[in-house]
């Protein structure tokens, strides 16, 4: 599940081959199981990862409504990294630099970027979303917000 999460994750800002010729939901999601098969990805990992997931209208309407996408910058800045924000990712930075390089390498982003990230989407983890990762990933892809990707891990 962990693998399918972090090649998932490499999610950018198009629309996916599977979306181009757009039919349900449940057809779009065949689509990517069989994209994430011819990349490598195992039977089990997919039938556990994909099992129950669902259409989230929210995470549309969410991600149509960012505050990035409504504000200034000048505006968003003091919000989205006030002093705390940027203290609290000074110090995790520092508590957690060992495995942050290490994916960073893996992975080929610098560990500030990650900590960045991390504060900005999800508050260091303390707010995770209303909904698995997949059915948002999946249902965001099927809109067309997001690609998937499912290139193997250098």
């Amino acid at each position: 599940m962990k693998r399918l999460l972090s090649v998932m994750l490499g999610a950018s800002l198009a629309t996916s081959a599977v979306a181009q010729e757009k039919g349900t939901f449940e057809e779009y999601v065949a689509g990517l199981k069989e994209e994430a098969r011819q990349q490598g990805i195992s039977e089990q990992i997919l039938t556990e990862a994909f099992k129950g997931v669902e259409y989230k209208p929210r995470a549309v309407t969410a991600d149509r409504n960012q505050p990035e996408k409504k504000l200034t910058l000048d505006e968003y800045i003091p919000r989205a990294v006030p002093d705390w924000k940027v203290k609290q990712a000074k110090e995790l930075h520092k508590k957690y630099y060992a495995e942050l390089k290490r994916i960073g390498d893996e992975y080929g982003v610098q560990p500030r970027f990650i900590v960045a990230l991390w504060g900005v989407e999800s508050n260091f983890g303390r707010f995770t979303g209303n909904y698995r990762v997949i059915d948002a990933l999946s249902t965001l892809a099927y809109e067309g917000v997001v690609k998937l990707s499912f290139a193997k891990r250098r």
